[in-house]
């Protein structure tokens, strides 16, 4: 089963959920979000942001309601019908609770770390992985590198380098990895 070999995080970003990942959208084993008390999840996120919903879910995004911020795109993209029947046949409600929503992906990002109440906002631990299923390869934030090359379970692919955003504030390469 994949996992993030971090933490605890301060900020997960989560560029796509959908039911092809996970029957509940997003794994709780990887975002540590879970809808259930019966469910007990090792990883630790404080803030949590969605920022898409695949076109495969058909509009079910029974798992939003565990992030605590998501997109206007992933808003527009809900049928309210799938999502609440969703809920409604597992028991159980808060995976359709809408988080707040902004209106770009660069917004949400910025609301995840602004809320994120770290001690040092210089050295937030931040993920952003493309969805809760492929964890081949993610982003981590520049304070997180010593803690990568001290992990021989990890490699380091590349350089760091700023998150590429559209002139609408979105994210260039969000379901391109």
């Amino acid at each position: 089963m994949p996992k993030i070999l971090f933490t605890p995080i301060d900020v997960l970003i989560v560029d796509q959920m959908g039911k092809e990942f996970s029957g509940a959208g997003m794994d709780p084993n990887i975002t540590g979000r879970a809808a259930t008390p019966f469910v007990t999840t090792c990883q630790q996120v404080n803030k949590l942001a969605v920022l898409d919903l695949t076109d495969q879910s058909h509009g079910n995004a029974v798992a939003m309601g565990l992030a605590d911020i998501t997109t206007r795109r992933l808003v527009n993209k809900i049928d309210f019908e799938y999502t609440y029947t969703n809920c409604l046949t597992c028991t159980v409600m808060v995976g359709g609770k809408i988080p707040a929503f902004m209106e770009s992906d660069r917004l949400a990002i910025q609301a995840a770390v602004k809320t994120c109440n770290a001690a040092d906002m210089r050295r937030i631990r931040m993920v952003r992985i493309p969805n809760t299923l492929r964890l081949e390869e993610i982003y981590i934030s520049e304070c997180m590198l010593e803690e990568a090359r001290q992990n021989p379970n990890i490699s380091i692919l590349g350089m760091p380098k700023e998150i590429d955003f559209d002139g609408e504030g979105n994210l260039l390469d969000i379901g391109a990895w």
